[in-house]
């Protein structure tokens, strides 16, 4: 298994599994999902596929026998979005493994190599997460690269508290 930069010939598996992430998302949260689960799925899926190749967003892949079965993703804020999201930081925005693939420690090799792209890029000042409550897992993944739990919590867009972890580049 290999980590790498997020190249376009990938793009069909990288959307079946970004898919996978964010019908796991909607499911668990409490938006009422009028569209149907599948539209907003895609919906979704499409915009994030869209600025990963606009260079907006940073994508890492777990690749094995050149089949995708993981990815990370992150976004450096070039202007200030709001209190926390400010000019410098890094949203690390989304991790992902296939759930046959899980346990092995793929989740913490594409987040340091996201750390790896962050820290190369002058701009970087900080580094932030945002854990769902009771995700004990993305906890401990945030934990095992570094990441430190902050006071800060947020109310998501899909009704979750999130807790903000921090780190420097």
């Amino acid at each position: 298994m290999e980590i790498i930069n997020y190249h376009p010939r990938f793009k069909g598996r990288l959307y079946s599994l970004m898919g996978e992430f964010v019908e796991s998302q909607l499911l668990t949260s409490r938006l009422n999902i009028n569209d149907g689960l599948a539209v907003q799925v895609n919906a979704i899926t499409e915009f994030n596929l869209r600025n990963i190749g606009l260079g907006l967003d940073w994508c890492t892949l777990a690749v094995e026998e050149d089949v995708p079965i993981g990815f990370a993703t992150a976004h450096l804020y070039r202007n200030n979005a709001s209190k926390l999201m400010s000019i410098g930081v890094v949203e690390f925005s989304g991790v992902y493994v296939d759930l046959t693939c899980r346990g092995k420690g793929i989740g913490v090799s594409l987040d340091k190599r996201l750390i790896e792209i962050a820290k190369s890029d002058p701009q970087t000042r900080k580094l932030l997460a945002a854990v769902k409550e009771g995700n004990v897992c993305g906890e401990k993944l945030k934990r095992r690269v570094g990441f430190r739990p902050t006071r800060n919590t947020y109310n998501g867009e899909d009704g979750g508290i999130y807790r903000i972890f921090q780190r420097r580049p």
